[in-house]
């Protein structure tokens, strides 16, 4: 944030009525009619506000937002039936204009690569929301973080740097909600059943007493506090800034006739925290076993000093993305290589492989009140461990569609995505409808809907050594959601 409002400083010789600003609000109330396990949550409310203000400066333009998210989750189990989180964060903020032959954009930042969109193969740069999962409105869906693209050339070949001095990373639920990495229960059932797997005559009730305090205090958490353990835990193990931490990137684009093309490279962290169990403790978990009195100073001995953390490996990419028009049809292709990509393992642990990435879509819009999108994507992974969870090994297909029509004088709109996981035969869709009111205000209502043949992830040993795809973990929370939207 600081280096934002460093950017801003300089900027108050412009004109404040050459300044633009606008706000967004969006509360959106999610339903989920069946009623599959004890501990989820059968109601959400999600409000997004986001406030955004531009004006001319020196040499081009100032951009400043913010924005901020309150959620409240409802679930039918007892003493944890409601809660509430609220989350407050610096939008794209920063200037764009011109030094000297260089373009430079600088903030608080949102990166974009490649030209695909719901199965993007080349855009490796940039960082998401993933907390609501697919209920999250897209134009929330990315996460901002300090950068400064530079940029030189012309229309037919333009090239530029992208530095990241302290990184970005996704947003991730680790554990309490539908969308989480340990779902609701999940850590109370591990601490219940640990209480169990004793049976040394010394230790067996301490054991007990121990787990079952643990137990009730992680199920006594608020929704803030929680939010704040998964922040600090995703924060665990993360490198010093700028020598350690900074990331670049770049990108060389070109128009060859009527193909426009766009190479890129990365030096980069992943995007999405790996947790990391310490392997004495993660044998324990396994063989759900404790030690005896004999054996505990020799186990515990054995024991890292930071026993659950999260690590972000580093990789290198490089991508090819290309896009042209015929008649009235888009045609896109991409295709990626990642050096060490990040492969989830059984029992909090992960493994890297090198992966090759291959993406194409077609579009067509016979008017701009219809428009069709299909888009397929296969990920190939040249040395997979044999046991990874929840990715083809070694390959992993996917296909996603797209429709969109306006109606009423486009007035109503209708939407329909869906994504088809080929390798593990598990399917996601979200049809919309959407009323505009007004200039400034409209309202809109939906469902999310999943299918896979393999039941969704209930208990901890599920979450341990699921073996089905994404899609299938959290396919128990389908839901219809009412949402309104107001603009000024």
């Amino acid at each position: 944030m600081s280096l934002s409002w460093w950017l801003l400083l300089p900027l108050g010789t412009a004109h404040a009525n050459d300044a633009r600003a606008h706000f967004t609000l969006q509360p959106r109330v999610v339903v989920d009619l069946a009623h599959d396990r004890p501990m989820e949550d059968v109601g959400e409310a999600w409000t997004w506000m986001r406030a955004h203000a531009t004006g001319p400066a020196k040499n081009g333009r100032w951009f400043l937002e913010v924005q901020a998210d309150y959620v409240v989750l409802m679930g039918l189990h007892e003493d944890t039936d409601l809660e509430a989180a609220t989350n407050l964060w610096m939008g794209e903020s920063g200037w764009a204009g011109d030094l000297g032959p260089v373009f430079v954009r600088a903030g608080h930042l949102v990166e974009r690569w490649g030209a695909m969109d719901l199965l993007p193969v080349t855009d490796t740069i940039g960082a998401r929301d993933l907390r609501a999962g697919p209920l999250i409105p897209l134009e929330h869906a990315r996460v901002p973080a300090p950068m400064a693209r530079l940029e030189v050339g012309e229309d037919k070949l333009r090239a530029s740097v992208l530095l990241l001095p302290f990184g970005t990373a996704s947003r991730v639920p680790l554990w309490g909600t539908d969308f989480s990495m340990l779902r609701q229960g999940m850590v109370e059932g591990l601490l219940a059943d640990a209480a169990t797997w004793s049976d040394d005559p010394i230790l067996a009730q301490p054991y007990q007493r121990i787990f079952s305090g643990l137990e009730d205090g992680i199920a006594a958490l608020d929704a803030q506090t929680r939010r704040g353990l998964e922040g600090a835990l995703a924060q665990t193990g993360t490198p010093r800034p700028l020598w350690e931490a900074g990331e670049v990137g770049a990108e060389v684009q070109s128009r060859l006739g009527p193909v426009d093309l766009a190479l890129t490279g990365a030096w980069i962290r992943s995007r999405v925290p790996v947790p990391q169990l310490d392997p004495t403790l993660a044998q324990l978990v396994a063989t759900q076993t404790l030690p005896a009195f004999s054996d505990i100073e020799t186990a515990l001995g054995t024991v890292d000093s930071s026993a659950l953390s999260s690590e972000r490996p580093r990789t290198l990419t490089a991508g090819l993305a290309a896009q042209t028009l015929v008649g009235a049809h888009g045609l896109r292709a991409e295709a990626n290589y990642t050096h060490a990509a990040v492969i989830p393992m059984p029992w909090f642990d992960y493994a890297q492989s090198p992966q090759w990435t291959f993406g194409a879509a077609v579009d067509r819009a016979t008017s701009t009140r219809f428009t069709v999108l299909l888009e397929g994507r296969w990920r190939h992974l040249t040395a997979p461990p044999p046991d990874a969870l929840m990715v083809g090994l070694p390959d992993h297909l996917e296909v996603a569609g797209g429709i969109r029509a306006t109606f009423a004088r486009e007035r109503l709109s209708a939407e329909l995505g869906t994504l088809v996981d080929l390798t593990f035969s598990e399917v996601a869709a979200q049809p919309s409808l959407r009323y505009r009111a007004s200039d400034t205000f409209d309202l809109g209502a939906g469902a999310v809907v999943f299918a896979s043949p393999t039941p969704a992830a209930v208990t901890w040993t599920d979450a341990m050594d699921y073996n089905g795809g994404l899609i299938g973990y959290s396919s128990d929370a389908d839901a219809i959601w009412l949402d309104a939207r107001w603009l000024r």
